[in-house]
This record gives structure tokens, sequence and C-alpha cells, in this order.
């Protein structure tokens, strides 16, 4: 029987820019820092960031700066531009992965902050696989659910969620060992200046699928308008092999600026997240996995109404459905 994961086992790498809160001046990684202090005492912490960027006052055990690299923009699904920063981040974990000392490694973003350990005790809990060639990593990562293509049309394939990995080090240094994308290729629209997500990828998607391509399973990718059913099944069986989909609640963890957010919602008032209930059905169904699943409707309906409801406020009622939006982020930012 192997002994249980516990956080003297932990690398913690809390990568990016030290964020501050615009509105209050809050420093958020500081607060994630003291967060991992708090919930895992034992761990270590490596803060990777920028050389320029004002440390003091963060908890951290080592320290690593990169010299600054080119930034550049990217439309987003609701048709806004964004910085395309997946290089910062391709760069900021790798180093601070390279420091790691322990076992098992925790990336994540330098916003996010633990209020519970709930990720030690899914940690080595899937070790199922099939007889399949869809496996990559020696053991599986945990990651938030990403969205679900049968729930959402902002979904695409081979997009995971990066705000935060769990795994082995030597898994998770392997997946950020990965070419930065050339921002000279990325395609832009006649008369546009700024690259479209969905004509090229965003940095979740670029993750997976330059690593799957470093494995040789993917040779050529590009977004488009429609994906086939076998495009999409390929892409489950990804993550069945090599992810465990948590939702943020599970693993005791949130995103400071927009707390519960995006990533870090129930999956069932989000906008189409897959729940873990469904991660399991992809487990059994392409992991190798024998879990009892016992159904719960609830959940279903309770996605069914939230979903339905949202999307037909937001083209209906627009006025009404940014009212309760901007009211819902109020909220959030007051827990």
């Amino acid at each position: 029987m192997e002994n249980k994961i516990s956080d003297r086992d932990l690398s913690f790498v809390v990568q990016g820019n030290v964020a501050i809160d615009k509105d209050s001046g809050e420093n958020f990684t500081r607060k994630a820092c003291e967060s991992i202090r708090r919930y895992f005492p034992h761990a270590e912490i490596i803060l990777s960031t920028w050389e320029g960027q004002d440390i003091e006052g963060i908890p951290y055990d080592k320290a690593c700066f990169s010299p600054l690299i080119e930034t550049e923009s990217i439309i987003r699904p609701d048709g806004k531009p964004y910085f395309h920063t997946v290089n910062h981040e391709i760069i900021t974990s790798r180093r601070g992965l390279e420091r790691c000392k322990r076992k098992y490694a925790v990336k994540l973003r330098s916003d996010m902050a633990f209020y519970g350990d709930g990720i030690l005790q899914y940690l080595q809990r899937y070790k199922k696989h099939s007889s399949g060639n869809y496996r990559f990593f020696k053991e599986r990562l945990l990651v938030l659910p990403c969205y679900n293509y049968r729930r959402t049309k902002i979904a695409y394939p081979y997009n995971i969620c990066d705000w935060i990995y769990a795994g082995l080090q030597t898994d998770l240094l392997d997946l950020f060992s990965i070419p930065l994308e050339d921002y000279s290729t990325l395609r832009i629209r006649d008369g546009e200046e700024i690259p479209r997500v969905e004509d090229n990828m965003g940095a979740e998607q670029y993750i997976w699928v330059a690593y799957l391509k470093k494995k040789g399973h993917i040779d050529k990718f590009y977004n488009k308008e429609k994906f086939s059913s076998e495009e999409w099944i390929d892409f489950e069986k990804t993550i069945a092999e090599n992810f465990v989909f948590l939702s943020a609640d599970t693993m005791k963890v949130n995103i400071l600026k927009s707390p519960f957010a995006s990533y870090a919602s129930r999956p069932f008032l989000s906008q189409g997240l897959y729940t873990n209930m469904e991660w399991k059905r992809l487990y059994n169904s392409y992991g190798g996995g024998r879990i009892k699943i016992v159904y719960n409707p609830l959940e279903d309906v309770l996605y069914w109404i939230f979903y339905h409801l949202r999307h037909s406020l937001a083209s209906r009622c627009p006025k009404i459905h940014c009212f309760f939006t901007s009211a819902f982020r109020k909220l959030r930012k007051r827990r």
C-alpha cells in the first residue's frame, strides 16, 4: 500500500506577474503564497516571475526571475483583445518547475489562492489506464474542468484549463518543455490587425496541442468552424488518460481577481464546464476506469436551467442580463 501524499511531498510554483488588484491595491500574489503556507505548511514555494517585479513581503522559499519578453494581443471569443501570454506562461512555469525538489508539483497562476488542502486526497487516486496509446504521463494531472463542447459554443478541442496543474514534477516539467509559440505565424484576417483565437489557439489550447505534437500524437492542428465527432472523441480520450477534472470547490482554490468565476465556478453555474461526473464517465469509457457511477438527475436539471436561463437573458433581455451579471460579480468579490 502506497503512503498517502502529504504537503511534504509538494512543491508549489506560483508563476506570472506579481498580481495587484487595480481597485484595492491588494497584493494577490502575497495572498496566494500565504494561503499555501497556511494549508500546506511543509510544502516548498517557488515564486517564478519577471525581472523588475517587486516581491517584498511575499513568503516563498525560492524565487527566480526571467527576462521580459514581447507581448502580443489576441481577440478572444467575447470579441475583445487581450494579452496573448502563452509564452510568458511557458517560460515562468518551466523555470519554476526546474527548481522543484519535491516529487509532486503544483503550478498555479499568481492571482489564485487556496482555502483548503483538497488536492492531497486526489493525487495518485485514479490509477487505471486503458490499453490504448493515449497515455503520455506517468500519473494523471489534476486540473480544473474545461468547457464541454456538448454544452457550449465556445469550446475548442484540446483546450485544457491552464490555471492550475497538480501532479508529478517530472510530468509537469515534461508538459512545459515545449516550443514557444511563434507569434509571426499567427493568422490575421483581412482588414484586421489583431489575430483571433478561433483562427489560431489560446494559451490553454496551445500548451496541450504543442505537447501532443511533441509526443507525435498530432501532426498539424488549427481551429475551424466545425470539428468532427471523431476529433472530439480523440480529445476526450486524451482527457481520460492524462487528467482528472476537479471543480475549484473540490480543489479548494479560487481566483482572486474575479472570485468563483469562469473555470473557478461550480460547473452547473458555468457556461458549460465538464462536471466531475462527466469526467468519470470518460474515465470509464476511455481510461480503463471501473468506477460505479450513481446518476444525479438534479445536477443535469440545474445545469440545463442555469445555462439556458443565462443565454436566454443575454439574447432577449441584455439589460437585465447585464444587471444580474454585475450584481453577481460584486457578490462574488465580497465572499
